[in-house]
Formats: structure tokens, C-alpha cells, sequence
């Protein structure tokens, strides 16, 4: 029950911008008469029909306009960049090396030479 809320409740974000004009129309068509009365431009001509279209389309102008808007990402005026010299390098021979190596490696526990048996495995033959 959770996870189905959950769950609906992130498709709902993820569709926000179609959602959010399905809740402008919704809104318009239940308040039609409240709008097309008291908010419409255009209530004084009766003659236009408008009914509270004008308050509608200028609501879905604007969610149009808030989802067309660019976000602004801050601009890069300078870069920086760290280096890391080491000054005091110096070279050891390879045999110091592999000698210093074979000597810190542990010692392997389970041995197997080779994968492979010295007899080929044949399947049983149908009589």
C-alpha cells in the first residue's frame, strides 16, 4: 500500500509540467461560473462568449512560461588547478626491488598446478 502511494506519488513529480495543466483545467472547468462572474477581462461584453477562457489561457501561458525558463547556471570566471610535484624522487635498482618484494608476499595455502586431469572424460555410450 505504501510502496503504491510511493510510487504515484513520484510519477506525479516526474509529470509535473502535464499534470500541473490537467490541474489548471480541472480548476477552470469546476469554477467555470465563479471565473467567467467575478475574474473574466472580458465580463462586461457579453457578446464575446468568453465564459473565462481568457483567465484560463493566461494561467496556462504562464506554467508554460515558468517550464520554458532556462535555469541559470552560475558562470565560471576562472579555473583553478592543483599540481603535485614530488621533488625528491630518486631510483632504486630492480633488483632491491624484487628482493624487498619476495620477501613480504605470504606464502600460497592452496596449491593447484594445473586445471586440467591427465585422463579425457568420456561420456557413457547408449547400448
Amino acid at each position: 500500500m505504501l510502496r503504491g502511494f510511493i510510487a504515484f506519488i513520484l510519477c506525479a513529480v516526474l509529470a509535473f509540467p502535464w499534470v500541473s495543466k490537467v490541474a489548471i483545467t480541472a480548476d477552470f472547468v469546476i469554477h467555470q461560473d465563479y471565473i467567467a462572474k467575478n475574474l473574466c477581462e472580458n465580463r462586461d461584453k457579453p457578446e464575446m462568449e468568453c465564459g473565462g477562457k481568457c483567465v484560463l489561457m493566461q494561467k496556462l501561458k504562464l506554467t508554460e512560461n515558468e517550464q520554458d525558463e532556462p535555469q541559470q547556471l552560475p558562470q565560471i570566471t576562472q579555473m583553478e588547478c592543483f599540481s603535485f610535484v614530488v621533488n625528491d624522487f630518486t631510483f632504486q635498482p630492480i633488483e632491491s626491488l624484487q628482493a624487498d618484494s619476495s620477501e613480504n608476499l605470504p606464502a600460497p595455502t592452496n596449491r593447484v598446478e594445473s586445471m586440467y586431469t591427465h585422463d579425457i572424460f568420456h561420456p557413457p555410450r547408449q547400448a
